[in-house]
């Protein structure tokens, strides 16, 4: 199933039968011992005099420490910090079949680690504070919420007083999901999309984060549109050759032979003035037990008497090169027709050996090609020719047979 350029994302195996209800088993916490901080006096402070903080929409803190300088003076210190958030990447899970009832979630107890403590430019001893938080959807995925902020200290008269700080807490989760259906080659796919955000407050603000899970089924095999195609044959039959067929003076066709089980078909293209171009098709169709066929036949030949097309043998004329001889059998009679190049020019042969020539022929350029699609109960069989025509212009076609499959 094709996925492939549907999503950009994490891949997870799991079953919509399976039961989440308890939520998945938890990895221990981390542990961490508390690094101790270990600011410097930059300033020469003696007295400390308070903090404050504040906590912008845009998603970073200002926090800042106030003190009285050796003078008695009032002085401040300020750190700005970024309050990074992350929740998992989108992903996706396939499931064995459609999800009975929505997506819920629980709740795994967050932790809260401290990363080691170094000096900045102005003395502060500093540490990320580290923070998650998993949310166990009831198909299955965890999604963990990773959250980074900072602590800061600063020595005052051989003291360290530490920054105020925003209080963070993790909420709630809400999940919105859609449903929908996507085509991958031939099959039909379910596809439920839950957009899961997560509230997280730190101070006066709160913050909202979301992923994407998708899920995905397997639902029926996409019903395909029948192929187009120019005549019905009434049973399955196997195409043999094709050539030119003169039904009388001046009118002459292009003739495909099918062999069936019970009957000879042939399909017989109707052509435009310049002989070129195919306008109609119609089969004719005589049973096998009225005619002769074996494995000589190459082409079809039109019997007058009995207005049928019929298998035929079509041999060049190679001692005189100037025309070609065509035999056929029907109810046990022989009908032939034997033309010179210059009565067929005459009797109104459009079809040439080749570009730039006046020579005649029956046969097409190269053996007509086939191809074969299944549709139901049926079979298509497209056939292509080229040839020359009147205006010496190569002339490509395809006509398509439709039959019971064998």
């Amino acid at each position: 199933m094709g996925l492939v350029a549907l999503f950009t994302m994490s891949v997870v195996m799991v079953s919509c039968s399976a039961d989440y209800s308890d939520g998945p088993m938890q990895a221990p916490q981390r542990t961490t011992p508390t690094p101790t901080p270990q600011p410097q006096d930059s300033l020469g402070w003696k007295n400390y005099a308070g903090t404050t903080h504040k906590v912008y929409p845009e998603s970073y803190v200002i926090t800042k420490m106030y003190g009285l300088n050796y003078k008695g003076e009032k002085d401040s210190l300020e750190n700005k910090y970024d309050y990074v958030r992350s929740l998992k990447n989108d992903t996706t899970i396939y499931l064995r079949k459609a999800p009975e009832g929505g997506v819920s979630y629980s709740t795994s107890p967050e932790s809260t680690w401290l990363g080691e403590f170094s000096i900045n430019a102005q003395a502060d001893s500093c540490a990320t504070i580290y923070s998650k938080k998993n949310y166990n959807l009831s198909n299955g995925v965890t999604l963990t919420l990773n959250t980074e902020r900072m602590t800061y200290y600063h020595m005052i008269d051989g003291k360290p007083w530490k920054y105020s700080e925003p209080t963070q807490k993790f909420g709630t989760m809400s999940i919105n999901s859609s449903v929908s259906e996507f085509e991958r080659n031939d099959s039909i796919f379910g596809l439920r999309t839950n957009v899961c955000k997560t509230y997280t407050q730190l101070g006066t603000e709160t913050f909202v984060d979301s992923c994407t899970v998708r899920e995905v089924w397997f639902k029926n095999i996409k019903e395909t549109s029948e192929p187009s195609f120019n005549v019905t044959l009434n049973e399955y039959a196997s195409f043999i050759c094709g050539s030119k067929v003169k039904v009388s003076k001046n009118n002459w066709k292009d003739a495909f032979l099918f062999v069936g089980a019970k009957q000879i078909h042939v399909v017989v293209a109707n052509l435009d003035n310049n002989g070129g171009r195919a306008l109609s098709y119609e089969v004719k169709s005589i049973d096998k037990s009225r005619v002769v066929y074996n494995a000589q036949v190459n082409g079809v030949i039109y019997d007058s008497q009995t207005g049928s097309y019929i298998p035929a043998l079509i041999t060049p004329d190679n001692k005189d090169k100037n025309g070609w001889f065509t035999e056929g059998m029907v109810d046990g009679r022989a009908v032939t027709y034997d033309p010179t190049n210059a009565l067929a020019l005459e009797e109104g042969i459009k079809n040439f050996v080749g570009k730039d020539t006046s020579v005649p022929t029956p046969f097409f350029v190269g053996n007509p090609s086939t191809s074969n699609t299944n549709w139901h109960e049926y079979t298509y069989t497209s056939v292509t020719w080229s040839k020359y025509s009147k205006d010496t212009d190569m002339v490509t076609q395809t006509m398509t047979v439709k039959m019971p499959t064998k």
